[in-house]
């Protein structure tokens, strides 16, 4: 950053002695969510909790925020994880993001890792910029300066990831975790023609595929399946 009171001499050299130069690198910490076109702020809403702590062991920061819509009343859980380099140059964040209130709602995560493009940055640091790449299915870009005084280069790489994951749906199927499709709670599927008197029809053991849903046999020896009634018009 240039120092208070003007620009740095030398035409963006900020130490003459040591020729060091300044370039303003992306913030790759700078993340917004949206949920439904509503920008989680504080202008926005307000902040149910907050909490944050530092593992010293595995050198990461957790931070847990609970935030609520003035207007939509949708509840939005953001929780991250910051892992804390000692190579400044190396930034890792992990992102969980739930809401609550918010059935078929787009929700949205952006990451600012851009540079900004004020003019009192680009005359402090007067980067030459050599090379942009970017790949939109990898979510990777990479960025490479150069100093104009000293013709030093600085490259820059992000990555970005992102998952999202519904609960499970409960299944049909007999025997599942769905309540709707247990025989004891719902007696009317054992129900078949396998009453005594009506010989011909038997059903599938227990505990095989279909448990419980009659199939047509074959008659045994000696029983004579009764005809089908005639169909009615």
């Amino acid at each position: 950053m240039p120092p208070p009171g003007g620009e740095p001499p030398g035409g963006g050299n900020l130490d003459g002695a040591k020729g060091s130069f300044g370039v303003r690198a992306p913030d790759p910490f700078r993340v917004d969510v949206i949920i439904g076109g509503e920008h989680v702020s504080g202008a926005t809403g307000r902040l149910v909790t907050h909490s944050r702590g530092l593992n010293l062991r595995t050198g990461e920061l957790h931070r847990r925020v609970v935030w609520e819509s003035r207007t939509t009343h949708r509840e939005v859980t953001i929780e991250s994880t910051r892992f804390i380099s000692a190579r400044t140059n190396t930034a890792a964040l992990r992102f969980a993001v739930s809401a609550r209130h918010a059935h078929h709602t787009e929700i949205r995560i952006i990451s600012r890792t851009t540079l900004p493009g004020d003019a009192k940055t680009r005359r402090a640091c007067r980067p030459e910029k050599v090379s942009v790449g970017f790949n939109i299915a990898e979510a990777s870009s990479v960025m490479l300066l150069r100093t104009r005084r000293s013709c030093r280069y600085l490259a820059m790489a992000t990555t970005e990831s992102c998952r999202s994951f519904a609960p499970p749906r409960a299944s049909g199927r007999l025997g599942s975790a769905n309540p709707l499709a247990d025989p004891a709670k719902m007696p009317f599927l054992d129900r078949s023609p396998t009453a005594p008197g009506v010989p011909g029809l038997s059903p599938i053991p227990a505990g095989g595929e279909g448990g419980g849903i009659p199939i047509q046999t074959p008659p045994a020896p000696g029983i004579t399946a009764p005809a089908a009634p005639p169909p009615r018009f």
